[in-house]
């Protein structure tokens, strides 16, 4: 079927076979371009590379040898083997450690390493401390630089094993990162392979988490070849960045911002336990109550004396369809990839009004999704110390991505309430500042439209404008102010900012619930408001289709295969994520605490003596303009201020 796709294109009978939002057309370009130069590579000979030498250092007096050599070194790369990921554990240390100046010969060595049955460290107490002590000094003198790869790993540990932040840090995945931000290029394992054709031994999960199961020298042996490979990859994308002045300063501030993460990660966002518990139990509550009514339905009675068993209410449960289209006799319109009937959260919202069941099945699932996944694993991933320490990563557009947990996605519209899980400590407050309409600003002044920069100098809000239009000014006066903003948000989600990245008037109106003509005429004004976007639109298609990537400013460049979507969302997310991240570099030299990177939006926390300052100081910081890409149009915050993240009141009501 491959052979098919490559020769006559995709088609929606073998779309199933491909990730869902992917761009087939473009994807299979990409794929086409690929296997046209495999029978010239087949020719070129698996490269050689380079022998190398690791030594292993088992005695006391190798390893302070080692540490007076390396101190006269201008440059060296190295590499931590711990006791799991995150160092906030009783039990958390560096088991060893390796270190490169050359490439070729690698010094490998215990730092805090310990037999796995026994327990019986490497080094009595005394030897571990001075080596510990010779580590630090190492890592923080002036006249070196240090790579790693995942640079904020190295450093995280650093903070909380050593005490101590990496002194003129580099990182080879963040080389990469800048030179090709495609998802699954960046591993050290991958860019060994692609580079040097060299692979090694990888470990199962339950030895990673562990790695005092590994004997001494085989520890020694693997973490050894990760600095050798380190050092390579380091030197080879080196070279390619410094033929562009324009990239390697994108380097430059790219490592910045790792700093700007790791203390982030290091810093943590306090929680509260009573919070959770709470929230938890009122859940569970409207969870049982709507369980309670769905059990209690005629058509789910009707079910158990047919078939003589309670139906199962989980997603892909095979009795919801029967329920649906057996019993209640509603019309089915869409399969899934096996050519079953779909019961998905689509399917479900279209039969509200139509199927009681379908309304109470949808809000079942709430319920225990935000119970189960969510604030039980938010839970589960406190650490001793009583905060979240998450993990922050750049994504393909610069935008900050988080995980373990993904504290972005604590839901602040349709459960607003959850968010009060995030807390100030005592003898401090959350300072929370979001930029306004920070993508629209950023798309005019992009696309250099006169009219929408003049618009938003004057505080003309686009997205109310156009909720406006989409469901006329009197159903809005006659709205809820609860409604209003639910009409702002899915003007803005569901057709401005669709519109502005290439949705097309069948999309929109499916998303509005409206005419196709109707959504039509709104993109139509939306143009003949602001034509210098549309403009701006053609013109990046043009140049995607010609150079094959979208610049991502202040130079970035994110590569094919892309949607239409991508293509004009990229320049616009990632201009909007550059601005936050040089912000928050500056935030964070100034030494305030940033507790979460929401997007747009920066929660601080800060001294309850210190909040009059501190609230001018960011403000300034944040509405400077950091790039002249922006031209002279404005950045604007909106701030508020609360002792959680939930219960906050706007700053002009407090200060």
């Amino acid at each position: 079927s491959m052979s098919k796709i490559l020769k006559d294109g995709v088609f929606d009978d073998n779309k199933i076979q491909w990730t869902k939002g992917t761009n087939h057309t473009d994807t299979l370009r990409v794929l086409r371009e690929d296997l046209s130069i495999v029978k010239d590579l087949i020719d070129i000979p698996i490269p050689k590379p380079k022998p190398y030498i690791i030594k292993k250092l088992l005695k006391f007096e190798e390893v302070l040898e080692f540490f007076n050599k390396a101190n006269k070194m201008p440059f060296f790369v190295f590499d931590y083997e711990t006791l799991g990921l995150k160092p906030y554990f009783e039990k958390s240390c560096i088991l060893t450690s390796s270190f490169t100046f050359d490439g070729e010969t690698v010094y490998s060595f215990p730092i805090s390493y310990y037999e796995h049955i026994s327990k019986k460290k490497h080094w009595n107490s005394t030897q571990e401390q001075r080596i510990l002590e010779e580590l630090k000094q190492l890592l923080t003198n002036s006249r070196s630089t240090k790579v790693m790869h995942n640079e904020v790993f190295e450093m995280e540990w650093s903070k909380v094993i050593l005490g101590i932040d990496i002194i003129n840090a580099e990182d080879s995945m963040l080389q990469k990162y800048i030179l090709d931000c495609r998802n699954g290029t960046k591993s050290l394992d991958f860019l060994a392979f692609v580079n040097f054709g060299v692979t090694w031994k990888t470990y199962p999960d339950y030895i990673m988490e562990d790695l005092t199961q590994l004997p001494l020298e085989e520890l020694l042996d693997y973490n050894a070849k990760d600095s050798i490979w380190e050092y390579r990859l380091y030197r080879l994308q080196e070279k390619q960045l410094n033929k562009d002045k324009v990239l390697l300063n994108c380097y430059k501030e790219q490592l910045e911002t790792a700093e700007t993460i790791a203390q982030i990660q290091y810093d943590g966002a306090c929680t509260n336990e009573q919070s959770r518990d709470n929230l938890l139990k009122d859940y569970k509550k409207e969870r049982e109550l709507v369980e309670h009514k769905l059990l209690n339905l005629d058509c789910i009675k009707l079910f158990k004396e047919k078939y003589g068993k309670v139906p199962a209410l989980r997603s892909n449960s095979k009795d919801i369809p029967t329920i649906l289209f057996k019993i209640e006799n509603l019309d089915p319109f869409k399969k899934t990839a096996r050519g079953n009937f779909s019961v998905d959260k689509e399917v479900l919202t279209t039969y509200v009004g139509q199927s009681e069941f379908c309304e109470l099945l949808l809000k079942f699932r709430e319920y225990s999704g935000i119970e189960g996944k969510l604030l039980k694993s938010w839970s589960d991933c406190v650490f001793p110390d009583g905060k979240y320490h998450g993990s922050f990563y750049p994504v393909e557009t610069n935008r900050l991505g988080s995980s373990n947990p993904n504290l972005q996605n604590l839901d602040k519209r349709k459960h607003p309430e959850i968010r009060q899980i995030i807390v100030a400590p005592d003898g401090y407050v959350l300072l929370i500042f979001d930029f306004a309409q920070l993508e629209f600003r950023v798309l005019a002044a992009l696309s250099n439209c006169k009219r929408a920069i003049e618009a938003i100098k004057t505080g003309y809000d686009i997205h109310m404008d156009k909720a406006i239009e989409i469901w006329g000014e009197d159903k809005i006066k006659k709205a809820t102010p609860k409604e209003v903003k639910t009409m702002r948000y899915r003007a803005k989600n569901e057709f401005v900012f669709p519109s502005f990245y290439g949705a097309k008037p069948k999309s929109v109106a499916k998303w509005l619930d409206i005419s196709e003509q109707h959504a039509q005429n709104l993109q139509d004004k939306l143009w003949s408001d602001f034509p210098e976007i549309k403009e701006w639109q053609d013109n990046i298609l043009k140049i995607y289709n010609k150079k094959r990537y979208v610049e991502i400013p202040p130079g970035r460049r994110r590569h094919a295969p892309l949607t239409v979507n991508e293509i004009l969302n990229s320049g616009v997310q990632g201009g909007a994520a550059s601005i936050v991240s040089k912000v928050m570099n500056k935030i964070r030299k100034m030494g305030y605490w940033i507790m979460l990177n929401v997007h747009d939006e920066l929660v601080f926390c800060i001294r309850e003596m210190d909040v009059k300052y501190a609230v001018e100081e960011i403000r300034t910081v944040m509405e400077t303009k950091q790039y002249d890409f922006m031209g002279d149009t404005p950045l604007v915050v909106e701030g508020s201020i609360g002792y959680d993240w939930y219960n906050t009141f706007k700053i002009g009501e407090i200060l």
